[in-house]
């Protein structure tokens, strides 16, 4: 016999976390957190075979369990009446068009405030982007099979999205997890700029789309156009010149800088 997409989504990809599970990941949680010096979320990843992959967050360490959603609608009608506590961030995998890609059609725009651009399984930002080498077999088969499910393809369908890098390692090595699995190398890390480490400072900057990420060094950077910082928006007439500002602090030699506009493959160097 064989399962249909639905039984399989279930069955296998659904990971329940049980009561006791869950209540042992949020005494982690508190127990790990110190404000000041070390920041820590609650946190679970949502896999599914017919609706990709999703990281949810909560601001609050005491959310209480609650049974594994099985369906994307699910999902978000659990969480997006509490989008100021609870965030999504859409977790770019190794996928197919078919299977676990991100439709921007459904994506709930209240609750996935940024994306994914790059992790474990390389960056997944358009289709033949200059960091898929010729080696990255993954990275071949994603650009013939992802055409509309990246993240150029999110921008282009109107939705306003911050960016970041993660890592998917599961060893517990933010940014270091998964060395030689993949060709790419890609593991990265989310960065906020916020003039103190508490999760309220930083989850007001996630949800304002004041983000980026790094595959490696830990850059900082500061961008304005027109004086409004990165994730904000602004409208200005199209025959308006617009001052860019950028600012990089890193601690190896910066190379170049690109400021994509909506055709990735005709950016402004």
């Amino acid at each position: 016999g064989y399962l249909t997409e639905q039984v399989m989504d279930h069955q296998f990809f659904r990971h329940d976390i049980l009561a006791g599970d869950w209540e042992a990941y949020a005494a982690a949680t508190r127990e790990a957190h110190d404000a000041g010096s070390f920041v820590t979320f609650l946190a679970y990843e949502w896999t599914s075979n017919l609706f990709s992959d999703k990281n949810v967050y909560f601001l609050d360490d005491d959310e209480p369990w609650e049974a594994y959603p099985s369906t994307l609608d699910e999902l978000y009608e659990r969480y997006t009446p509490r989008a100021e506590r609870v965030t999504i961030v859409s977790h770019m995998m190794w996928a197919t068009a078919f299977m676990r890609a991100t439709d921007w059609a459904t994506f709930d725009a209240e609750l996935e405030r940024v994306v994914e651009v790059a992790s474990v399984h390389g960056v997944r930002e358009y289709a033949g982007n200059p960091y898929w080498v010729e080696d990255d077999v993954w990275a071949q088969q994603y650009a013939a099979s992802m055409a509309g499910h990246l993240v150029a393809d999110g921008l282009a369908a109107g939705h306003r999205l911050g960016l970041v890098c993660g890592d998917d390692g599961h060893q517990g090595m933010p940014a270091n997890a998964h060395r030689g699995r993949h060709p790419c190398r890609c593991a990265g890390l989310m960065a906020v700029r916020t003039a103190e480490l508490t999760r309220e400072a930083i989850w007001e900057r996630w949800r304002d789309r004041q983000t980026w990420g790094t595959t490696g060094p830990r850059v900082l950077l500061e961008f304005t156009c027109d004086g409004v910082e990165m994730g904000r928006e602004q409208q200005v007439p199209p025959s308006q010149p617009r001052e860019l500002r950028v600012r990089v602090l890193s601690p190896v030699p910066v190379t170049r800088i690109e400021i994509v506009r909506s055709d990735p493959a005709s950016p402004v160097h």
